[in-house]
């Protein structure tokens, strides 16, 4: 794998207190593939990595976002940085009342320890906020696929099939032990990657499960690699969030010690 290599996944705008979850398909699936088999022919479809050397040391993408806060819908930059499967730092920057905000979660699983900040204002962590940013961070960078071919971390069976708008999609539940289950939902014909379900809890409302489906659309080829350019999120039959990415980065290098320390 070489490094600059670029990846698509969309960001849960958990340090906003929009963490929500997923229910799992239960049908067998219909296509006669093997999973195994299904996650290989995104890998190519993808333009990713493949083979038995393969590493995700890191990765970062940046979209420009439309997020619904407190009811209302703000323009924004999101921009997230994985070690997976248990380190992330996310930025969110936006406008309120003409003034500039940025908002950062941080969450080092080496150490156990995270922090929110807002416009510098810096808070640790609560135990719950650091269990459900340890399994938003796993979810998030199931998106790369290529790790999922090790058969010694991921435990990959069907999870039915479903109709999109663009069309039949076969999912794939992945379970790795320490973290929760999450479903990838992959077209049936091209092989992109075109949703992603996983559960959380809302830490910053009702504690309830909730229910998020991402989807991946608008499939771009660029330099050997497959793309999406567009994202969206809804949430309870609402759109929560929608928006480009603008760019992503896959490499096989970590990132700066400093990405995952108190900001």
């Amino acid at each position: 794998m070489k490094t600059g290599h670029r990846l698509s996944f969309f960001l849960l705008p958990c340090i906003l207190g929009l963490v929500c979850v997923s229910a799992f398909a239960s049908n067998p699936e219909s296509s006669g593939i093997g999973v195994k088999d299904l996650v290989k022919k995104a890998i190519g479809a993808h333009g990713y990595a493949n083979g038995a050397n393969a590493k995700v040391g890191s990765y970062v993408v940046s979209q420009d976002a439309n997020l619904t806060i407190g009811g209302k819908e703000v323009e924004c930059r999101l921009t997230i940085s994985i070690e997976p499967p248990a380190r992330g730092h996310m930025k969110l920057q936006f406008e309120h009342e003409g003034k500039g905000v940025t908002v950062l979660s941080i969450y080092d699983g080496k150490s156990a320890k995270g922090w929110n900040s807002y416009n510098g204002r810096t808070t640790e962590m609560s135990a719950e906020e650091l269990e459900e940013t340890k399994h938003s961070i796993h979810a998030i960078s199931l998106i790369s696929l290529v790790p999922l071919l090790d058969s010694t971390l991921y435990q990959l069976s069907p999870a039915g099939r479903v109709e999109l708008e663009s069309g039949p999609a076969l999912g794939v539940k992945i379970s790795r032990k320490g973290f929760r289950e999450a479903v990838l939902f992959i077209d049936e014909k091209t092989f992109h990657v075109v949703k992603l379900l996983y559960v959380l809890k809302d830490v910053h409302g009702s504690g309830e499960s909730e229910l998020l489906e991402t989807f991946f659309s608008d499939f771009k080829k660029e330099d050997g690699l497959t793309t999406p350019s567009s994202f969206k999120a809804v949430h309870g039959g609402k759109t929560i969030a929608y928006g480009k990415i603008v760019e992503q980065i896959l490499s096989e290098n970590t990132l700066r010690v400093n990405t995952f320390a108190k900001p």
